[in-house]
């Protein structure tokens, strides 16, 4: 079934330290053939803080002016408070989750992304690794995506059987090595089938990283070794923190709007 899904920790010790090797070693000889980095949703959530952002600088700015003012229930004012409050929570949100891969990525002792090995695509996202067999590969396209002010982009597309497809996102200026990667992939199926075909897989052992793991049939392991941790507390907890911080900011205002209102003495009412 693709893809394979794997705990890093239960991988056997030597699997581990030559994924490390081969993923420090993205690019250069005897590393992957190539890697991209995890994108997450990052581009949604900055969208959704510039759109948030304006507005909310504007009203900050008018609270500044006007705080340490009486604030009184169903005023113009209060409702521009609320407003205030929601938009404080979009944009905390919006931030927070734009810091969350950098706190993710903390616990690992490799780059969360997607890796190009000569027999596999590992896809390490950050709770388990996901490894495609080249041997299950069944077709290859590239996507070019004119930049006007970046590098060109591309989109390698490889089809798995079982209508599963992995998408390997680069920017590059050379067109020659997107051939190379696409070459690659297709000799890599190649020498996996023909391994297969001769019933001697002892080839592969130097093309492999997860070679051992292989042979054992991923079997879990308990080894010392290079580990997984845990990432950044914080990043479980967002939103928990987004929500905390905008009672506490958008309650402080109206607490003390309402209070000096309740202190400011009422003029009297001259009867005629």
């Amino acid at each position: 079934m693709v893809p394979v899904r794997l705990e890093f920790n239960s991988l056997p010790e030597v699997t581990r330290r030559r994924f490390l090797d081969a993923a420090a070693r993205a690019g250069l000889p005897g590393g992957a053939l190539a890697f991209t980095r995890w994108q997450g949703a990052w581009r949604g959530w900055l969208a959704l803080l510039v759109l948030a952002g304006f507005p909310f600088a504007m009203l900050s700015l008018n609270e500044l002016t006007h705080l340490g003012q009486a604030l009184t229930l169903g005023s113009s004012r209060m409702s521009e408070v609320l407003v205030f409050g929601a938009l404080l929570l979009v944009v905390l949100l919006a931030v927070l989750a734009l810091l969350a891969p950098q706190g993710v990525q903390k616990g690992y002792p490799f780059r969360l992304g997607r890796y190009v090995f000569p027999t596999d695509i590992v896809v390490a996202e950050p709770n388990a690794l996901l490894l495609y067999p080249l041997a299950d590969l069944g077709h290859v396209s590239v996507t070019y995506l004119r930049g006007r002010r970046t590098l060109p982009s591309y989109i390698v597309k490889c089809d798995f059987a079982g209508g599963v497809r992995v998408e390997l996102p680069f920017q590059t200026s050379d067109e020659s090595f997107v051939r190379r990667l696409v070459d690659a992939l297709q000799h890599g199926q190649r020498t996996v089938l023909a391994a297969r075909a001769a019933g001697s897989f002892e080839p592969l052992r130097g093309l492999d990283p997860f070679f051992e793991a292989k042979m054992r049939s991923f079997a879990p392991v308990a080894e010392p070794g290079p580990t997984v941790g845990a990432p950044a507390a914080w990043t479980r907890y967002r939103v928990l923190i987004a929500l905390v911080l905008t009672v506490v900011v958008t309650g402080g205002i109206i607490a003390v709007g309402l209070a000096v209102d309740a202190a400011t003495p009422t003029p009297p009412r001259h009867s005629r």
